[in-house]
């Protein structure tokens, strides 16, 4: 199967190792990690099986995906499958062995998560997988930009300026609102401080006013017969006789 410039991944894209948590294999017994020559697989790591209907699976979040193994004399086919849609059956026949062979090719997908399925399909015949790559959804391809470039780590992005810009975004936003959830959080505080203090002050002045400004007594009772009479000079009880 040939691919075209088009078909391979382009700077941005993501390469992810065999050992990564997001690869699964099955049965776990019908794979090996061993390798005679660990150095020139992706990281050091490198899954082979000889079991027919051995499986891997490997979930991801982009458009597309590529997956990379070995060729040799003693492999035959394996069937590919992305979202147990179209199926694809190919060879990883080789004269010679040979390492980090782009072995499968998916077709453009709709952007979101996505499961790859990979599947041996003779008994005794070999397959092996060292790496895959996919197409995270935020990437813009760049006419002429294709090619691969030698893993160095498990998990390693191609290019990760737009990443950085998209996670500086993000903090940056966050902030943004951190900032007028605190200023607005103040802003109340130092109204209800205002509040309180306002009260304060006007039940102080309510409580020296009535300190200054006292109210009257009130007369006592008159009693049966008695006169009440309101001289110049203040209020006087008579006695019912007179002065």
């Amino acid at each position: 199967m040939s691919n075209t410039d088009s078909d391979l991944p382009a700077k941005g894209d993501v390469l992810v190792d065999d050992a990564d948590p997001s690869f699964s294999y099955f049965p776990a017994e019908a794979w090996t990690t061993r390798s005679q020559q660990p150095w020139i697989h992706s990281a050091g790591t490198f899954h082979l099986t000889r079991s027919k209907s051995a499986q891997i699976t490997f979930t991801f979040n982009g458009t597309r995906v590529w997956l990379y193994g070995d060729k040799n004399v003693d492999h035959r086919y394996f069937r590919a499958t992305v979202d147990n849609g179209m199926e694809t059956v190919l060879s990883t026949y080789g004269d010679t062995w040979t390492s980090k062979q782009l072995l499968y090719t998916s077709p453009e997908l709709k952007p979101g998560p996505h499961v790859l399925f990979a599947t041996n399909l003779a008994a005794d015949s070999a397959f092996g997988v060292d790496y895959i790559m996919y197409r995270p959804i935020s990437l813009e391809l760049t006419p002429g930009s294709t090619g691969i470039v030698a893993p160095t780590s498990k998990t390693k992005t191609l290019s990760t300026c737009a990443e950085s810009a998209m996670h500086q975004a993000r903090r940056t936003g966050e902030s943004h609102w951190q900032l007028i959830v605190t200023t607005v959080f103040s802003f109340m505080g130092v109204l209800c401080a205002a509040s309180a203090l306002l009260f304060l002050w006007s039940r102080r002045r309510r409580s020296r006013a009535a300190s200054l400004h006292p109210l009257p007594l009130p007369l006592p009772p008159a009693h049966p017969g008695d006169e009440v009479r309101i001289a110049k000079l203040g209020l006087v009880k008579g006695t019912g006789k007179g002065e």
